[in-house]
């Protein structure tokens, strides 16, 4: 005896499978958000930390003015 996609549906058994099916998706779908999060944040961090060692440090200018003026 064959049944239709919507017996199969309406089924306990098919039931489940789309529940598994769909909590499939959602997790596939949260590990590409939080991937595309972590490689965002990582971007965003290496560029603050350019940034970062563009500015001069008090050490910086300190041994550039000692280099220069040599006590």
């Amino acid at each position: 005896m064959e049944f239709t996609e919507f017996e199969k549906m309406s089924s306990p058994r098919g039931r489940c499978q789309r529940v598994k099916d769909v909590l499939l998706v959602v997790v596939v779908l949260l590990l590409l958000l939080q991937t595309g999060f972590n490689i965002w944040l990582w971007q965003s961090n290496m560029i603050a930390m350019n940034l970062v060692e563009d500015r001069p440090t008090a050490h910086s200018i300190h041994v550039r003015a000692t280099m220069r003026n040599p006590l």
